[in-house]
């Protein structure tokens, strides 16, 4: 037992100084805790020198290059798709690299992209929807970590500035970065890291590991889930942002209502119109993505679910696009985003796009549709033909973009429907490009059958309405069709807070009725329709266009809220 407890050599010289290296961000613990702990009872003086810098593959070049040493050259040039995989989801920091790649080392190169699946489900609590594949179960031969970040930890205050980020980085793929006094208390908890961007330290939570698993955690809490921050935030909208708090409302039901497949006229209202043989067919949401790792580009689906305890991610779910966007716009349309959701800029036209897998007739086929979504967040009983006209003229892709002054608006439009066009396996039934037009009214009654009526004399009998009759859709044969409310209401009603847009719908009855704007005042839209409130649009004829152009504020063909 002479040397149980101390070398052999105990008495040989050594350096003045051990250059030992503790890494402790993630754990929780201070750094004041450890230099005491070190100084004291180690080394007594403090040699300690602090490094502000947490290290991380912020380029997929520098992460392959690291990875390329460990792995077999055949395994190497077969390993494209898990590279891409691996860059998309670790991106950041090298601990989730090289913990992940000690795993692939230890399972000797098998089954990798399960394992990977099952180490982010292990750290982040959800589950990758990128890749399909039969479930693998690693007991015994690796012991996957524990969940690396720790939420509890948080104060109230500290919750909520987490639960903003992540919720902006859920629905919009952009970060806030400020994150206050206290930044080295959210790198304590493995939330942020320390980069030093153009020579300044800057301290962040960017990684979509970190943002997404967040976005999770706090949906599994109630009073924080995803459902409640929309409830209470689906009145607001900021022009400066273009973020629209209905929309995000709105995005959040179908992805919840096409969690499993469902026929389209259960969640839509073709109200007569032909919905080309669409309506009896069964669909789910799904996000599409272009896999270009191969020899050939290969379309990547994915079904996304925010269920607490089986959440799958494919990414953040929406993308938020600004004004002068144009290529995010593009890599979206053409399936190089990871996005389910698109809320394209306003001058575009449609404030929702999304993608449906539908059933075909025989059991192994299927086809795509795409969305493109109208939102009218009004109190009036019913939206007036003009502004309906508008409506639909925005989700029309012959329109996309009519109202951009800029010379380059064709050209972006062209793009658009180049992108439509060439999607894979398009549905026929929904028109040239593939798309079916939804307009989506609440709390305000939404009555397709009245924005395209049919000419009638006037008293005089010589003179004809002058009122644009015809859909702006032409010959192109895309579906047009409106949310049913009803479905709406009653899938979200037993939602925390409960039926919050019932009790919107009577706050919206109940201030008409005193007189008042239940909306924002300032809201172009809001004003257009207040000016009309006290007329009977249900049992008149419809006015001429020049009338009704008088009593609005804003140009019919004006889509949004705002």
């Amino acid at each position: 037992m002479e040397n149980h407890y101390r070398s052999s050599q105990w008495t040989a010289k050594r350096d003045g100084r051990l250059l030992n290296a503790l890494i402790f961000t993630g754990t929780g613990l201070s750094r004041e805790i450890i230099s005491d702990v070190l100084s004291s009872v180690v080394m007594k003086p403090e040699y300690c020198t602090s490094v502000y810098d947490t290290g991380a593959f912020d380029d997929p070049e520098a992460q392959a290059a690291y990875l390329e040493s460990f792995f077999p050259l055949d395994t190497w040039k077969t390993s494209e798709r898990l590279r891409s995989r691996m860059y998309y989801w670790l991106k950041g920091r090298y601990r989730f690299t090289a913990e992940y790649l000690s795993f692939v080392l230890q399972c000797g190169y098998q089954n990798m992209h399960q394992l990977l699946d099952q180490y982010i489900h292990s750290v982040a609590g959800f589950h990758p929807a990128d890749f399909e594949s039969p479930e693998k179960s690693f007991f015994g031969m690796v012991e996957l970590p524990a969940p690396a970040f720790g939420f509890e930890k948080l104060d109230e205050r500290m919750r909520e500035k987490v639960k903003t980020i992540a919720h902006e980085y859920l629905f919009t793929s952009k970060l806030e970065t400020y994150l206050g006094t206290d930044e080295r208390s959210y790198i304590e908890l493995g939330l942020a890291r320390i980069s030093g961007y153009d020579g300044q330290k800057s301290v962040k939570i960017d990684e979509p590991l970190v943002l997404l698993s967040c976005s999770v955690w706090f949906n599994e809490q109630r009073p924080h889930t995803v459902y409640k921050t929309l409830a209470d935030h689906i009145q607001k909208h900021d022009p400066t942002t273009g973020r629209n708090g209905f929309e995000e409302f709105i995005a959040f039901y179908l992805l919840k209502v096409f969690e499993k497949p469902r026929k389209l006229n259960h969640v839509f209202d073709f109200e007569g119109a032909a919905d080309n043989g669409l309506g009896d067919r069964e669909a789910r949401l799904v996000t599409l993505h272009v896999d270009e790792s191969g020899k050939k580009p290969k379309v990547v689906e994915g079904e996304v679910s925010l269920s607490k305890g089986a959440s799958s991610l494919f990414g953040p779910i929406g993308l938020a696009i600004g004004s002068d966007d144009h290529s995010v716009l593009n890599e979206w349309m053409n399936l190089r985003r990871h996005a389910t959701f698109c809320f394209p800029m306003n001058l575009m036209g449609p404030d929702i796009m999304c993608f449906l897998k539908l059933k075909g007739k025989r059991s192994r086929k299927f086809t795509y549709v795409c969305l493109a979504i109208q939102c009218k967040f009004f109190r009036a009983e019913t939206l007036r033909p003009c502004t309906l006209r508008g409506a639909i003229a925005t989700v029309t892709p012959g329109k996309f973009f009519e109202g951009d002054p800029s010379s380059d608006h064709a050209m972006n439009r062209k793009r658009i429907l180049n992108a439509l066009q060439n999607l894979k396996s398009k549905d026929s039934a929904a028109g040239k490009y593939g798309i079916v037009r939804v307009i989506c009214g609440f709390p305000v009654h939404v009555n397709l059958g009245k924005a395209f009526p049919i000419a009638v004399n006037t008293k005089s009998g010589n003179k004809r309405q002058r009122v644009i009759t015809k859909d702006p859709d032409q010959d192109d044969d895309h579906p047009l069709g409106k949310l049913r409310t009803s479905l709406l209401i009653s899938t979200t009603g037993n939602e925390h807070p409960t039926d919050i847009l019932e009790v919107i719908r009577q706050s919206a009855l109940n201030a008409k009725r005193k007189g008042l704007n239940f909306l924002d005042e300032q809201d172009p839209a809001v004003l257009g329709i207040d000016q009309y409130q006290n007329s009977e649009p249900n049992n008149k004829t419809v006015d001429s266009i020049e009338s009704e152009i008088a009593q609005l504020v804003i140009h019919p063909g004006s889509k949004r809220k705002r």
